[in-house]
């Protein structure tokens, strides 16, 4: 009913809604692992940052403008470019957020092969020292290193089929990671 309704806006309290919601969230997220204290603070950072936004800019020339880092997709190149388009545009990205994405178009190798890795430094006048391969499994993403390139292992949805020691690489959930690219000196 419509006085109902006016009642429920005259006792609406942000703070009630935010613990529902917030419980909500966290009885959903729960049985997938997620930490829900870790969540509900990375919620709202990005919500504050979202509020002090200025519009003066999109998000992903905000992020170019603070970097000149290079950033290339490098997933396993299995499908065709517009399957991985579609990963990319379901991850919320822009294909032009890349300098290069590996696909089976433009691939002569796969990974784990350290032909792979070879395969992109060339492509891209790219020496191991200027990179990082980061990724989530550690037999397909971390054989960057056996070329002396840095890796970063992301553990939040980590893959670890041959049950590697992770700690043998730098590694952290995507909250550690986003502070090792900001700690990491310009290499280009």
């Amino acid at each position: 009913e419509p006085s109902s309704l006016k009642q429920e806006s005259r006792d609406f309290s942000h703070e009630r809604f935010n613990d529902g919601y917030f419980k909500g969230l966290a009885n959903k997220l729960l049985p997938y692992g997620v930490d829900t204290k870790q969540l509900i603070a990375v919620i709202w950072e990005g919500t504050k940052a979202m509020i002090k936004k200025d519009g003066t800019m999109l998000n992903n020339e905000r992020f170019r403008s603070r970097t000149t880092d290079r950033i290339i997709l490098a997933t396993n190149p299995v499908f065709p470019q517009v399957a991985t388009h579609s990963r990319i545009y379901w991850a919320g990205l822009e294909p032009n957020d890349f300098e290069l994405i590996t696909t089976y178009d433009n691939s002569s190798y796969c990974k784990p092969n350290i032909e792979y890795f070879k395969e992109i430094l060339n492509s891209r006048e790219l020496s191991v020292e200027q990179c990082v391969m980061v990724g989530n499994d550690t037999h397909d993403d971390m054989a960057a290193r056996s070329l002396g390139m840095d890796v970063f292992l992301v553990t939040d949805c980590l893959i670890n089929t041959k049950g590697n020691d992770i700690n043998q690489y730098k590694n952290g959930s995507f909250r550690d990671l986003y502070d090792y690219i900001n700690d990491l000196p310009n290499i280009n």
